[in-house]
């Protein structure tokens, strides 16, 4: 699928814009493109969620969790902090003409696994998932 000359594939990483110019893009992968009944072209998508997304008790708990259990390795460069995402279950459907660009996102298996990840403009990691019916990481 191409929208002003970027192609989209199956399993890309991608910004999605949201409806108010306040909040930055959101961040999907592409599960798939087809037809919808109107005979527009959507793309099926997997939300990411930021952690600004997700709620500050539950992401708080998170930090001292880590802390607790890696000491010196845990994520301190707030730069890094940053770009961490959590991939979820919930998914959409959206017109293709959302689309506002591809993105990379890195998983990490641990929280080692992250002093490998170099933070740029377009590139985010993850490490966990987060459920957002649960509200739980």
């Amino acid at each position: 699928c191409y929208d002003r000359n970027v192609e989209y594939k199956p399993g890309d990483s991608v910004f999605i814009e949201s409806q108010r110019p306040d909040q930055p893009y959101y961040i999907c992968n592409i599960t798939e493109f087809k037809r919808s009944k109107k005979d527009t072209f959507v793309a099926g998508i997997r939300w990411f969620y930021r952690t600004t997304e997700v709620p500050e008790t539950v992401y708080n708990f998170l930090i001292k969790d880590r802390y607790t259990e890696h000491g010196e390795n845990a994520l301190h460069d707030p730069l890094v902090k940053s770009r961490e995402l959590f991939i979820s279950n919930s998914t959409d459907t959206f017109p293709v003409n959302v689309l506002r660009g591809k993105c990379g996102v890195m998983h990490c298996l641990d929280i080692v696994a992250v002093k490998q990840f170099q933070p740029k403009d377009d590139a985010f990691f993850y490490l966990l998932s987060y459920n957002p019916e649960t509200r739980r990481l």
